[in-house]
């Protein structure tokens, strides 16, 4: 039986009206540093999600990576920019859920973000617990 733990990060983002270049492929965030992908790549578990990312080449770019829990909060904050951001509106398990690259402190759980009709929260859950969306960034270098 697995278990899932859910814990809330509570943390204040400040909105950021920073988009240097938004096409159809990517919105670039130039005070954040990043790139975000305008579409999802799909829906996997956690470690295809991260080969997913890794694997993109988006933009002629080889570099994509998953979000850390910081950026899509921060993303949340700014998705009106963003195309298709999948939200849920129910809490219905996975639905509005991004996997990110930060780690929770238990062996293979990993943080997502759950993106709501307001706001956002975070979750801790086991890396194969929910196929969750996928939506690869980048550093801008």
């Amino acid at each position: 039986m697995k278990k899932i733990i859910f814990m809330t990060i509570v943390a204040t983002f400040v909105f950021c009206s920073c988009v240097k270049e938004k096409n159809k492929e990517y919105v670039e965030f130039y005070e954040l540093g990043i790139m975000i992908q305008q579409k999802d790549l799909g829906k996997a578990y956690w470690e295809t999600a991260d080969e997913m990312c890794r694997s993109s080449r988006v933009g002629g770019f080889s570099n994509w990576r998953l979000p850390t829990i910081g950026e899509l909060a921060v993303l949340n904050q700014n998705r009106e920019i963003l195309e298709n951001i999948e939200i849920d509106y129910s809490s219905y398990y996975s639905k509005g859920a991004y996997w990110s690259s930060s780690v929770c402190n238990y062996l293979d759980y990993y943080n997502i973000y759950r993106f709501k009709s307001e706001g956002g929260e975070a979750e801790c859950i086991p890396h194969d617990y929910w196929s969750c969306n996928v939506r690869a960034v980048r550093n801008i270098e």
